[in-house]
């Protein structure tokens, strides 16, 4: 039998192998509203800040929901 292979996560963050899961994760656990706050708990953005648009968009659709 062949094991079975998972997709790999989508990646917000490539510098610091930051995944979406993670990204999530950290925002709904920790009420993060802010790329620094993010920053600070996931690592996503201190690399070359090439991700801050996506995360953006991140906290974007989070405050949509609410």
């Amino acid at each position: 039998m062949s094991p079975v292979c998972q997709p790999a996560p989508k990646l917000v963050c490539h510098c610091l192998q930051v995944s979406e899961d993670d990204l999530l994760s950290a925002v709904e656990r920790g009420q993060l509203r802010t790329v620094q706050e993010i920053s600070q708990v996931t690592g996503a953005g201190e690399g070359c800040t090439a991700c801050h648009r996506r995360i953006i968009q991140y906290l974007r659709q989070r405050t949509c929901r609410t």
